[in-house]
């Protein structure tokens, strides 16, 4: 390292003058400027940017990296919601069904709406459905939607059958059994198993 006294300068040998990393707006000709990982003495040039009051490396800033921390725990407290939200749903199940009724002989146009007659005159659009678990307790109501006849039968072209779809959405689904119940005429209702609600619903006929 080449001293001042050797470049015929006077004065102490001050060998950081020459260092690359020294800018030169650091270099006052009153004094030296200490090493960046030194206190700077009063009166001995300003603080290079990035340091501390006393020269020393001035502490990280967090702010950015605490950003993304709460971005974070946002995130995980939405995927935590929306896992129990999906789990809560998949503990439910839409109950299907149909009711049909039967007459002796035939007497309805084929494909048209239809309701219930003599002693079934209470099944007709808007018939409530009723699903209890297996303690008895309602679990789903529903009620019957509008009425169609089937396909004609015997000589004259008319149906003999009357048939209304219903939905009871939302049913819990726990226990194995289930009854369904349709009106108030029908007392505790038909008895069913979970897997015949949840795969081929509930098909009742008078």
């Amino acid at each position: 390292m080449t001293s001042t006294a050797e470049r015929n300068s006077s004065g102490p040998e001050q060998p950081w003058w020459d260092a690359p990393d020294v800018p030169a707006g650091l270099r006052p000709a009153y004094g030296p400027v200490p090493p960046a990982y030194g206190p700077v003495p009063t009166g001995h040039g300003p603080v290079p940017a990035g340091y501390g009051p006393a020269g020393w490396p001035a502490a990280p800033r967090t702010g950015p990296r605490r950003g993304w921390v709460v971005l974070g725990l946002v995130g995980a407290v939405l995927a935590v919601a929306l896992l129990g939200s999906a789990l809560s749903a998949k503990g439910t199940m839409d109950v299907t069904g149909t009711v049909s009724v039967t007459s002796t002989y035939p007497t309805l146009g084929p494909f048209t709406a239809c309701e219930g007659r003599g002693l079934y005159s209470w099944l007709h659009d808007g018939t409530r459905v009723t699903v209890r678990d297996a303690d008895g307790a309602v679990v789903g109501t529903g009620s019957l939607g509008v009425g169609v006849s089937g396909a004609a039968t015997g000589y004259y072209g008319l149906s003999d059958t009357c048939t209304f779809s219903f939905t009871v959405d939302a049913v819990p689904a726990r226990g194995d059994t289930f009854r369904i119940a349709v009106g108030t005429a029908d007392g505790t209702g038909v008895l069913f198993s979970r897997t015949e609600l949840e795969n081929g619903g509930a098909h009742l006929t008078y």
